[in-house]
């Protein structure tokens, strides 16, 4: 660094003699710098001449310069100026590193600061040293104390002598750096002086060095002087007369003739020659002798022409010309390369003759080749397969490292020059010729079999065919592989494409038996990455585990990518059906075994599959895919616990149909459907019990195989008794007579929903026909009436079909004894309908609605959850008006016939016994009623009124200004038929009325008689006995009446209070309350 001071400090200079005014300074010193420079100066020479003592020349003016006294005369001052370049003798301008100096302020702060840290830390380190405690002695009291000697005591004071030795020698230095600091102008021009000094130096070096270096690279550069005379001489006068003149006399020019005569002996020369003389090589056999010379051929190789002087046997052959018969080939216009190869050519046929001219050129030749052959590689490792092959030359031969970026070990391949042994049989003198050896991996192929064309020679075209050797071989061996894991009768088909010259053309196309989907295999011949097309997450991943592991198992690979594509494949239209892959952490039992073969497996399940019931436990479809069998569906039986789903058992299904294995859509729900089935008949027939068999030329016949499961696995349709399943629910007894409404055969199907809602479950279909003792009408009405409404169809013959959806694995015995109930009461309403003459009008799921007389309809609720009325009347075509019906106003008394027993008990299903009652009360009444609305128009206007206690229980009742009595109609049932007992109940005393009343009651009439107390009709006599009594009493108004008692005339003045009557209806155990 320039300016930078260097002391030495190994004999510092103590702090007595040195002074604070610097006084120090200005004395002389004997030190060794001073008599070095003394020394120096006594010494000084100009050019060889020695100075006086007194610092002068012998001649002041005349210094001495080569040993010659010169005048000074300014002279030395004038060379010396020009000799440093300056310009009227003015010092140069000297470069100033002011600028570089640290200011010495800053240098004792960081001194200050350094010794601080240094004491500290020598301080803590001193304390962090313990020193064993000595006996002392109290008070002073003793001898003298011994010095601590102990190696820690030495240590600590080693240590703090250091310390103030080292920083002692820093504040000198300092001191020393003060002092040249008051004299910082002058120390500034000595530091800008000799970094000039310095520089002036190092030039002269350099330029010294560069005319040594100059001289050096002339050195080959030297040619010697022309004899321009000499040429100049020659040639402007043809004549050289420095040059000897041998005497030679110059031959004469032959003519065309004696041309054409000396190449004719010429050639009859080289025909005995070769012919008498010369043992040619085997080689050399094929030749022609033309313009005296003799062509010999190597094909493939080379053309030569050699020549004879004389005639002489003895002779030597020597070269004329030499064509390569290779391309690309070199054409000899180099005279330096012509005159070596001549010289040799000569040199060899003068010592070996025509064999050694053999041996050297076919060497030469091969030799050759090989340079071809590697400026053809260098070109190419610098165009396309840049980056790719490596070319390297080893002696005679040529290495070719193609695939350099791959993976795991080197291919390459060698060509060389081999010795040409043959086998053991041959005579021949073995030839050198071009070989080639093939290191694939780093392992030397023996065997490959590479045909090069060393006659048109063309590097690229060898790599070609190793590269396509070596990827045929990659190929065969994956598809080999593959052939191992998955054998010719697998699902897995294979068509391998293999060439020896076109690496274009090997490819490995893998695809499974149907599926549309394939897979082709190739490789990059420059890159050497494999390739797999089209394009997709699994072939780029197989690219990925390929290309980037040279050690893995790539049939293994395959095999699992191949597996895992087709089973998203498989997935993404499963997903479009609903069924959803889901996560099973383990599997149990012979599952495990099942799973831990199969290549990839999942699980899916549709939402509406996840409910564990009793009866079925939470499954789903499980797929296995593997190269051997494609796809294998199982139906696998999960089981929950905290650790999340297990898969208990699999359950295979049967898909060895070419149809199924394609897994389309059609396919899916086949599977689906089959998967299902199994699943619905182990759930049904634990719910309904085991199936019966299915009669020889019944009409549901089962399902074709593609649809069924394995042998010994329950299927749909599964056959069923209705009358059976009706018999094990709990009916009544006047139900369990209508039971057998059903034919003992039928048949449970099932029918995957098509709609979005997957939780309405599965469709069962339940098909059977009508007994033969059904009427035809009630079919036909059935027919008519129901047509799908609450999932049941009843057919023109009879056929019966029921709909029952529930979830998978849900009970459907219920609701499947409920619909055939509902049919079987369909039946029987009908029937009873039937039987009263009454017509229907319309039958649904919950009501009937029917005629019992003209114009005169009821509707009647069959099922009791229905909030709406139980019975409501009205007339046919009019749907807006029900009062004219004359059952309207007793509605409310008329529901007491269905009103069970017991008041506590639901009513949820009308039965047919009481439809039965329903009807006959309804005809039994209708006369009733109709008389008493008839009575009620007569005058006097409302002096009859009809009371309803119950259905059976009415009464009518007169009014003054007509006799005030009442009847009371009572209705009886004796052997299904309906009787009433009309009783009067008289609350005056008028004894002709009694009387007329007394001889009616004695007397008969058509469908009525009397009984004394009463009158006993049937349904048909009612009207007419009514009609008869209401006729009596108003005639008997009209006559004129006795005088009555006081209270008698009392009783007919006041007028009938309207009250409440409250009667107990024992036999139906309810009170019935009729407003007046």
């Amino acid at each position: 660094m320039p300016g930078r001071l260097v002391m030495d400090v190994k004999e510092p200079q103590g702090l007595g003699g040195l002074k604070r005014d610097g006084s120090h300074l200005s004395q002389q010193s004997e030190g060794r710098e001073q008599k070095r420079v003394a020394s120096d100066a006594s010494r000084a020479k100009l050019n060889g001449a020695p100075l006086s003592p007194s610092g002068a020349n012998t001649q002041a003016d005349a210094p001495v310069i080569n040993g010659v006294l010169h005048e000074n005369n300014g002279g030395v001052k004038q060379e010396a100026s020009a000799h440093l370049g300056i310009a009227g003798g003015e010092a140069p301008v000297l470069e100033q590193y002011r600028d570089t100096l640290v200011p010495l302020g800053k240098i004792v702060e960081r001194m200050a600061q350094q010794t601080y840290f240094d004491l500290s830390e020598a301080i803590e380190s001193l304390a962090d040293i313990q020193i064993s405690n000595q006996a002392q002695l109290t008070n002073g009291v003793g001898g003298p104390v011994s010095q601590d000697k102990s190696r820690e005591s030495l240590h600590k004071k080693e240590r703090l002598l250091n310390f103030a030795q080292t920083h002692k020698d820093r504040f000198i230095k300092t001191l020393v750096l003060s002092d040249w600091a008051r004299n910082m102008d002058d120390m500034s021009k000595l530091i800008d002086v000799s970094m000039f000094l310095r520089k002036q130096d190092w030039a002269t070096h350099g330029a010294a060095d560069s005319i040594y270096r100059l001289k050096e690279n002339m050195i080959g550069a030297k040619m010697p002087n022309p004899n321009i005379e000499g040429a100049l001489e020659l040639l402007s006068t043809g004549e050289a007369p420095w040059m000897p003149d041998m005497g030679y006399i110059p031959p004469k020019s032959l003519t065309a003739q004696e041309l054409l005569d000396t190449l004719s002996d010429m050639n009859f020369a080289l025909s005995v020659r070769l012919n008498l003389h010369e043992d040619l090589p085997p080689h050399f056999q094929k030749y022609s002798i033309a313009n005296g010379r003799a062509t010999f051929t190597v094909d493939g190789e080379f053309e030569v022409d050699l020549a004879v002087a004389d005639d002489d046997p003895e002779s030597f052959f020597y070269f004329i010309d030499i064509r390569l018969l290779c391309s690309p080939t070199t054409e000899f216009n180099n005279d330096r390369l012509r005159n070596q190869l001549e010289a040799r050519m000569n040199e060899v046929l003068a010592t070996s003759g025509l064999d050694g001219c053999y041996n050297f050129l076919h060497n030469f030749v091969l030799t050759h080749k090989l340079n071809v052959l590697r400026c053809q590689a260098l070109q190419l490792a610098r165009g396309k397969w840049i980056d790719n092959i490596d070319v390297q030359a080893i002696h005679r031969s040529v290495v070719v490292h193609y695939w350099k970026n791959q993976n795991g070990g080197k291919n390459w391949i060698e060509l060389g020059i081999g010795s040409g042994k043959q086998g053991s049989g041959t005579k021949r003198k073995p030839l050198p010729q071009i070989s080639c050896r093939w290191f694939r991996r780093g392992q030397e192929v023996t065997d490959h079999d590479l045909d090069f064309n060393f006659t048109n020679l063309s590097m690229e075209d060898m790599l070609e065919q190793v590269i396509a050797k070596h990827i045929s071989g990659r190929l065969t061996a994956l598809s080999a592989g593959l052939g191992s894991l998955a054998p010719d009768t697998s699902c897995l088909t294979q068509e391998l494409v293999t060439s020896s010259v076109e690496s274009s053309d090997c490819s490995l196309r893998l695809g499974m038996r149907g599926t549309n989907t394939a897979m082709t295999i190739t490789t990059d011949p420059i890159r050497g990455a494999y390739c797999v097309q089209p394009q997709s997450s699994a072939t780029r991943e197989i690219e990925r585990r390929l290309n980037n592991d040279p050690l893995v198992d790539a049939p293994a690979v395959l095999r699992f990518n191949i597996c895992r594509q087709q089973l998203g494949q498989i997935e993404t239209r499963a997903r479009g059906l609903g069924l959803n892959r889901i996560d099973v952490t383990s599997h149990k039992g012979s599952a495990s075994q099942i799973l831990r073969e199969a290549v990839v497996f999942t699980t899916l399940q549709r939402p509406s599959w996840g409910s564990e019931t009793k009866s079925m436990p939470n499954c789903a479809l499980t797929l296995t895919y593997d190269l051997v069998d494609g796809p294998t569906w199982y139906l696998a039986r999960l089981s929950e616990s905290k650790d999340g789903r297990h898969i208990a058992t699999l359950e295979a299904l049967n898909t060895e149909d070419e149809t199924m294995r394609k897994v389309d859509i059609r396919a899916l729900l086949r599977i689906e459907r089959a998967a299902l089935e199994i699943s619905c008949a182990s759930s049904t027939a634990s719910d309904l019990g085991k199936p019966e068999a299915l009669l020889p030329g019944q009409s549901f016949q089962q399902p074709d195989a593609q649809s069924t499961g394995r042998e010994g696995q329950l299927r749909f349709p599964m056959a069923y008794n209705p009358n059976k399943l009706l018999l094990g629910r709990s009916v009544s007894k006047s139900v369990a007579q209508g039971v057998h409404i059903f034919s003992n055969t039928g048949a449970l199907d099932m029918e995957i929903p098509r709609d979005d809602d997957d939780n309405a479950g599965i469709i069962y279909y339940f098909r059977t026909n009508l007994h033969s003792s059904v009427m035809t009408k009630t079919i036909q009405l059935l027919f008519r009436s129901l047509k799908g409404e609450q999932g049941i169809w009843v057919g023109a013959k009879g056929e019966v079909q029921i709909m029952v959806r529930a979830a998978l694995g849900t009970p459907i015995k219920l609701k499947l004894q409920a619909k055939l109930q509902s049919v079987s009461n369909f039946c029987a309403y009908v029937d009873v309908l039937g039987r009263n003459h009454f017509a229907v009008i319309s039958l649904k799921f919950d009501s009937i609605k029917f005629s019992y007389a003209p114009r005169l309809t009821c509707r009647v609720r069959l099922s009791g959850e229905d909030t709406s009325p139980l019975l409501d009347f009205g007339l046919q075509g009019n749907t807006r008006s029900t009062d004219e019906n004359p059952h309207a106003s007793l509605r409310k008394q008329l529901e007491t016939v269905f009103v069970p027993s017991d008041v506590f008990a639901p009513r949820t299903t009308l039965s047919s016994e009481k439809l039965a009652n329903f009807c006959q009360v309804l005809r039994a009444t209708l006369s009733i009623i109709e008389c008493a609305k008839t009575f009620e128009s007569r005058e006097p206007v409302v002096s009859s009124l009809l009371h309803c206690h119950n259905a059976l229980d009415l009464r009518i009742t007169y009014r003054a200004p007509l006799p005030i009595l009442s009847f009371s109609i009572n209705g009886r049932t004796r052997e299904g038929r309906v009787s009433w007992w009309v009783k009067p109940i008289i609350t005056t005393q008028d004894d002709q009325l009694r009387s007329t009343l007394g001889q009616m009651f004695k007397s008969k009439g058509e469908g009525w008689h009397g009984t004394r107390g009463g009158v006993i009709a049937t349904v048909e006599g009612i009207g007419p006995l009514l009609n008869q009594i209401d006729e009596v009493i108003r005639n008997l108004a009209r006559q004129p009446t006795q005088p009555q008692t006081k209270p008698a005339q009392q009783a007919a003045q006041q007028p009938a209070p309207q009250r409440t009557a409250s009667k107990t209806n024992k036999g139906r155990g309810q009170e019935v309350v009729v407003l007046d």
